[in-house]
């Protein structure tokens, strides 16, 4: 990854490049937005959703991913690893990673 923050005043940044570049996505930002689909309904771009048709819903791969997904070890490696920059989305509330 090329850093070229130092080039500038400011800028804006994916929060894991952030982390991958040695930055704080907690601590660092000037601005940081609070995840709040009702209040900020733009906020629904940056998640990321699983979708099939509608005859795979049942699929139990797709259903084993998702599971893994929304599971306490990867609750853990968004914590301790990505430092918050990713954070899981469930039933349109965020999950707080503090207890993993």
């Amino acid at each position: 990854m090329v850093i070229t923050l130092k080039d500038v005043d400011a800028g804006f940044v994916y929060s894991v490049n952030a982390v991958d570049g040695g930055l704080d996505p907690i601590s660092g930002p000037l601005f940081r937005d609070n995840i709040d689909f009702a209040k900020n309904e733009n906020q629904d771009r940056f998640v990321i959703i699983f979708t099939a048709r509608a005859e795979d819903a049942e699929n139990a791969v797709y259903r084993k991913v998702i599971d893994a997904y929304h599971s306490a070890p990867v609750y853990k490696v968004y914590k301790d690893i990505y430092k918050y920059s990713l954070i899981p989305i469930v039933g349109g509330k965020a999950i707080d990673l503090s207890s993993y």
